[in-house]
This record gives C-alpha cells, sequence and structure tokens, in this order.
C-alpha cells in the first residue's frame, strides 16, 4: 500500500511482468558483481553470474510466456 500511495507499483504489480523482474534481478545482481570485482573476490562473481543465470531460468519457467 505504501509503494502505491507514494506513485509506484505495488511488489506484485512489478513482478506481474517477467521482463521487469529479469531486468530488476539483473540490475541488482550487476551491482553485487561489481563489488565482488571491485573485492577483488573473482570467485564470488563468477559465482554471481552463474546465479543470474539460474533466476533468469526460474523466472521464464514460472512467468515467462508461454509458446505454443
Amino acid at each position: 500500500m505504501e509503494a502505491k500511495s507514494n506513485g509506484f507499483p505495488s511488489a506484485a504489480e512489478s513482478y506481474q511482468y517477467w521482463e521487469g523482474r529479469i531486468a530488476d534481478e539483473l540490475k541488482a545482481y550487476t551491482i553485487e558483481i561489481e563489488e565482488a570485482k571491485r573485492l577483488g573476490l573473482d570467485n564470488i562473481a563468477e559465482h554471481l553470474q552463474k546465479n543470474i543465470e539460474a533466476e533468469k531460468q526460474y523466472i521464464l519457467d514460472r512467468y515467462g510466456p508461454i509458446d505454443e
């Protein structure tokens, strides 16, 4: 309710659209990957990159377009 009263869509509305959800996840992971690289944690950055792909696939499988 608070988001809506401030002119923003609710979380439920935001995540109705799989494209937007993937974009939001990509933004968040990108920030984390950049920070891991800045700290010299390349192994963590690589793991986060794999997490992006897994999360994207999860979103597509669960919420993505239906191929007919």
